[in-house]
């Protein structure tokens, strides 16, 4: 019988699992990178992405790795909250610059960071900024106003025992969105003192 003649049912594939499951190191590295961001923990952050890169053997020629954690860790968490000066400044030369870049432009800094210290960068970790890159790039095309983290925030910290973490969460992002907001009307005083 040709397949266009067999009742659709017989050609159809089911999956009772996601097709792309997150392996131990991925899922390890999620929560621990999104419980040090959540906590405004910039050594915290780089160290859990160094970690990483570490444990998949991606470091055999790496340098530097400790200036590697801080710089790493201060670069994503100045692109995970508006964050302030003391944080942007080590990655960024002034404010506009920091409230300008996008998704792509954080991957690019990080990219550099990672071949500056002789690492390479993890596939799993391409991934998923080459994703975020392009739904960050969609939603703001589209002109939303959609927390990438905020959608990300229930499936990160699931259950009771994660409680603290998420309320900290909704905190945080709160905080991130007001600033934001606040933000479009100019930088924040002082800001521009790195300029003069």
């Amino acid at each position: 019988m040709p397949l266009s003649a067999r009742p659709a049912r017989a050609t159809m594939v089911r999956h009772r699992e996601p097709l792309h499951e997150m392996n131990d190191g991925l899922r390890s590295f999620a929560m621990s990178s999104m419980v040090a961001t959540f906590r405004m923990d910039a050594h915290g952050l780089g160290e859990s992405l160094v970690k990483l890169h570490r444990d998949e053997g991606l470091c055999k020629c790496a340098r530097d790795l400790d200036k590697l954690t801080d710089k790493m860790g201060n670069l994503l968490l100045a692109g995970a909250f508006m964050c302030d000066e003391e944080i942007w400044s080590q990655t960024f030369d002034n404010y506009e610059e920091y409230r300008s870049s996008r998704v792509s432009e954080y991957f690019a800094r990080m990219i550099g960071l990672l071949s500056e210290h002789r690492v390479r960068i993890s596939p799993s970790i391409w991934s998923l900024t080459t994703a975020f890159a392009l739904i960050e790039g969609s939603v703001a095309e589209l002109g939303y106003g959609v927390n990438v983290l905020r959608a990300a925030t229930p499936y990160l910290f699931r259950g009771w025992q994660q409680l603290p973490e998420r309320l900290r969460s909704w905190v945080r992002l709160d905080a991130s969105e007001r600033e934001t907001r606040e933000g479009d009307d100019g930088p924040p005083p002082g800001a521009l003192a790195r300029d003069e």
